[in-house]
């Protein structure tokens, strides 16, 4: 009776306990995925700029339509080391749409990606991370996997850059930050945040498929299956 007990209780641990620590020689602090929506605009030119002189890679969540007006960017994203994944066509919330209109926002957007840098893209960040049963299917039917974030760097809202890397210093290991192309103190945030992970020998790493449920940071409804991993 104490065996079948200390088994199941085990067992229940393991469904709920958090994705473990992902460590190595390199990075022993841990690794996190540095993730930029929105492009590619203006901005990214200057945002790949300072991810270059710092050494960093992330992964930018381009819009389709945006890709098409700015090809060469959508192109040196790739080209400098960074991933590419999909966040819509037009980033409407797909949530509002129906079936067909949201398979044909996620064709849309793969199929520019694809034309112009020659990339399958397999993630996605759904436009304002809201999903429902609808768009889930289209995923499924698409073979294409929701990517959320672990930690909002709340770039978005205008903060400073001291609150950026505050909320990445929150980031355990494993975890997706949440950043933006466009946002004002991002680019400025970048330097310090090389620092932080460069001095906690921790590294910016892509992501990639997992079996731990990621939960999303306040958005107690909201989980996904993908992490950050070394390159």
């Amino acid at each position: 009776m104490v065996i079948r007990s200390f088994a199941w209780t085990f067992a229940l641990w393991a469904l709920l306990a958090p994705a473990a620590v992902h460590t190595s020689e390199r990075c022993p602090g841990g690794v996190i995925a540095l993730t930029f929506d929105d492009g590619p605009l203006p901005s990214t030119s200057e945002l790949l700029d300072v991810l270059r002189r710092e050494g960093l890679r992330g992964t930018f969540f381009v819009v389709g339509e945006n890709v098409e007006r700015s090809p060469d960017l959508a192109r040196r994203i790739l080209a400098e080391g960074h991933a590419i994944a999909s966040h819509s066509h037009t980033h409407s919330d797909l949530t509002k749409q129906t079936g067909i209109a949201i398979t044909s926002e996620l064709v849309r957007s793969r199929q520019a990606i694809r034309d112009v840098t020659g990339a399958n893209v397999e993630f996605v960040r759904l436009p304002y991370g809201e999903s429902n049963d609808e768009v889930s299917r289209s995923l499924s039917a698409l073979g294409l996997t929701d990517v959320v974030w672990t930690v909002d760097s709340h770039d978005w809202k205008g903060v400073n850059a001291t609150d950026i890397v505050r909320a990445v210093r929150s980031t355990q290991s494993g975890g997706v930050v949440l950043l933006h192309d466009a946002a004002p103190h991002t680019r400025d945030a970048l330097p310090l945040i090389a620092a932080y992970l460069r001095d906690n020998r921790i590294c910016a790493g892509r992501l990639a498929h997992t079996t731990h449920r990621m939960p999303v940071s306040n958005w107690d409804s909201r989980a996904f299956y993908v992490h950050a991993e070394e390159w």
